[in-house]
C-alpha cells in the first residue's frame, strides 16, 4: 500500500487547512484508494478465472479415466468452507464452563464470548468469528433444550442466557 504524501497545506496552500476542508480531502482520498484497489482486482480477477477454468478443464481430462466413472460436467459448484474458530466441540464446552461459573445468574453472550476468547488465547474484536461461533451454537443449545434464553428473540442486543435448572 503506497503512502499518500500529498499534506493538506500542499493541496490547499494554506499553513493550517480548516478542519472540514482536511476531512473533505479524507474522504476523498479513501474513496480514491478504494477504487484503486477495485480496478486492480478488475484486472487481476480474468487472469485468477483463466487459471481456475484450466484447472477444472484438466480435471475434466482426469475425472473419466478413474474406475468410477461419472460424468465431470454433471458436478455443480459450491463454496468452499471455512475453517472452524475453534476444535470441534471446544465452544460448547467454553458454554458450559462459564455457565456453570455463573451460579445460575442469566449471563450474555458477549461474556460467553470473551470467556472462551480468553481462555484460547484469542484476541476479542468487533467482528470475531469466535462470537458468531458462540451465538449460533447457543442458539442450537437453546433448541435442543440444553440452555435457557432469557431474552427476546429478535433483539440486536446480546442474549442472557443461563443454564436450566436440572444441570
Amino acid at each position: 500500500m503506497k503512502k499518500n504524501n500529498n499534506k493538506n497545506r500542499d493541496l490547499t496552500g494554506l499553513e493550517r487547512t480548516p478542519s472540514s476542508m482536511a476531512w473533505l480531502i479524507k474522504k476523498k482520498a479513501i474513496l480514491i484508494g478504494k477504487i484503486e484497489k477495485g480496478e486492480k482486482l478488475l484486472r487481476e480477477l480474468p487472469d485468477q478465472i483463466a487459471a481456475m477454468k484450466a484447472e477444472a478443464s484438466a480435471l475434466d481430462i482426469v475425472i473419466p479415466m478413474h474406475e468410477v466413472i461419472i460424468d465431470p460436467h454433471a458436478i455443480k459448484g459450491r463454496q468452499p468452507k471455512s475453517k472452524p474458530v475453534l476444535p470441534y466441540g471446544v465452544v460448547t464446552r467454553g458454554i458450559y464452563e462459564c455457565l456453570r461459573q455463573a451460579e445460575d445468574k442469566p449471563i450474555t453472550s458477549l461474556e460467553i464470548s470473551m470467556h472462551i476468547a480468553k481462555a484460547h488465547g484469542i484476541h476479542l474484536t468487533r467482528s470475531s468469528p469466535i462470537k458468531t461461533a458462540v451465538k449460533k451454537r447457543l442458539k442450537n443449545m437453546a433448541s435442543e433444550n440444553k440452555v435457557i434464553r432469557h431474552h427476546d428473540t429478535n433483539t440486536r442486543d446480546y442474549g442472557v442466557w443461563s443454564l436450566p435448572k436440572d444441570w
